[in-house]
């Protein structure tokens, strides 16, 4: 009887720690829900060597997983894959998003005149969301095509002060980028972050408090643009630690 009676718990136990473990697996596992749409990746100038692109590609995968595995994740490189007649044509981009069912962009240093395409997007009123990350193109251009813009500030100007993004700034910080780009994905991954609540708090949030986020503001003009931002990295200080004096003999 006692036998029987061990048998059974020993049954319900092992049962238990299956269904615990399905959950978890079930859980962790990130899937792509077809109705919702891929998020489409755009790497550009500055981040299209095939290295970076490799690597960055691995990391999504794990986490997002990739269009080939079923996962979220679609992406292109400027200008391998939009060659024709042996040009890059950005303006091939609009047609990449609308056949890949994608209801967000993200680009990557967005090379000249990428705005074009962007607009054909916005034109189609299809329900993509497009983030601008270190741009290439005409600044005005890409704030009025883009939902949000974001660059690097340079390093020895104050958020507050009027800003003028330089080719190379968008690659002083490559190295974080990816943290940029994951964090980004995340925000438009489910439930649009952005739709719901601000662009400054949501972009606050995101980046957490390595970054210091400022407003871009026109050289020219003076104005502030509603949805172009600027990231200034706050580097971390160590505090000193105090040398131990030499013990007396």
């Amino acid at each position: 009887m006692k036998k029987s009676i061990r048998l059974i718990i020993l049954s319900l136990c092992a049962l238990l720690l299956i269904s615990l473990c399905s959950c978890r697996k079930e859980v962790d596992k990130t899937k792509w829900v077809p109705e919702t749409g891929h998020v489409a990746v755009l790497y550009g100038y500055g981040y299209n060597d095939p290295e970076f692109v490799q690597n960055s590609l691995s990391k999504l995968s794990e986490k997002f997983g990739l269009v080939q595995d079923e996962g979220l994740i679609v992406h292109f490189v400027f200008p391998d894959d939009f060659s024709a007649g042996g040009a890059g044509r950005i303006s091939n981009l609009s047609y990449y998003v609308e056949e890949n069912n994608c209801k967000a962009l993200i680009t990557l240093g967005a090379p000249e005149y990428t705005h074009r395409a962007l607009a054909r997007i916005q034109d189609a009123e299809r329900e993509c969301f497009i983030i601008s990350l270190f741009s290439q193109d005409d600044v005005l251009s890409t704030e009025a095509d883009s939902d949000v813009v974001i660059d690097f500030i340079e390093p020895e100007k104050s958020v507050e002060m009027e800003v003028e993004i330089a080719e190379e700034t968008s690659m002083q910080h490559i190295e974080k980028t990816q943290f940029i780009l994951e964090r980004t994905i995340k925000s438009v991954s489910g439930d649009n972050l952005f739709k719901e609540n601000s662009l400054q708090e949501v972009i606050s949030s995101l980046y957490g408090q390595d970054w210091k986020v400022g407003s871009y503001v026109d050289s020219s003009t003076g104005l502030k643009a509603k949805n172009h931002f600027v990231l200034k990295y706050v580097e971390k200080t160590q505090p000193e630690r105090k040398k131990k004096g030499k013990a007396s003999k």
